[in-house]
């Protein structure tokens, strides 16, 4: 029983630069743990590269710091990108901020998502939940996107008026963080300010479940806060998300479309 239970652990390589950023480093791993995940972590490229040869080590998903010194691009292109053992392996990019030059290689490299050393752990934890376990997220009748965003709401009811930001948004609503969330069925008048555009979206929105912080490893996967529905919302507003939210998704069904007609 227990070999069983062994097997139908992830398995999940992590080519990781010296974790002079240690919180993150232990946000990552904390992660993995939760999710119980069959983690192997390293330094040298080299290392990395003979675990990735082997035929025994098939890696459900690989998590790479292209700022390793001796991370080789072309190397890993030929050893994984190209390889028909990994048409299926979720490929993660470690990015030292959402903004930074290593948007391109992302490219070039096919990957299926990318964690920053900027994230938080929930959001660490949100990016890999969604590629190791995608059957949860299509519970969900709108898919959801990762996205920190500024947002301003007043109550319907009394007019009091909060400011917060998003763990994450879909067309159909938002999970706003907060330790003091509203109760259920409350609504408010949303603004949500997009990045890049000078008029937020406006909108009238109703919480329809809440969640208080809750300590100890769960509260990695779980943060404070509610969740909204878009009550009413103009076409157009609504249009803006989307197109907001299609360049923010986790791209692994188009990459390992991709990776499988090569």
């Amino acid at each position: 029983m227990k070999m069983s239970e062994q097997k139908q652990k992830h398995r999940i390589l992590v080519l990781n630069s010296p974790p002079h950023f240690q919180i993150f480093h232990d946000h990552l791993k904390n992660t993995l743990d939760t999710l119980e995940c069959e983690t192997v972590f390293t330094q040298e490229w080299n290392e990395a590269l003979s675990l990735i040869d082997q035929n025994t080590s098939q890696f459900e998903m690989i998590i790479i710091d292209p700022m390793v010194p001796s991370f080789n691009e072309i190397a890993f292109q030929n050893a994984v990108i190209r390889s028909p053992r990994f048409q299926q392996t979720k490929i993660l990019l470690i990015r030292y901020d959402i903004t930074d030059s290593l948007y391109h290689l992302e490219d070039r490299l096919d990957v299926d998502g990318t964690i920053s050393k900027t994230y938080g752990p929930h959001q660490i934890a949100f990016v890999i939940n969604r590629l190791l376990f995608p059957g949860q997220q299509n519970r969900r009748l709108h898919g959801r996107a990762l996205a920190n965003l500024s947002v301003s709401y007043r109550l319907l009811e009394d007019h009091r008026t909060f400011d917060g930001d998003t763990v994450d948004v879909s067309v159909g609503g938002i999970f706003i963080r907060s330790f003091n969330p509203l109760g259920i069925g409350e609504q408010v008048k949303l603004t949500v300010h997009l990045p890049h555009e000078a008029t937020p979206v406006r909108c009238n929105a109703k919480v329809v479940h809440n969640r208080t912080y809750i300590s100890g490893p769960e509260a990695i996967m779980q943060p404070a806060g509610m969740g909204l529905n878009f009550m009413e919302i103009m076409s157009a507003d609504r249009s803006r998300i989307f197109d907001f939210i299609t360049s923010h998704l986790l791209r692994s069904e188009r990459r390992a479309t991709l990776r499988s007609i090569r």
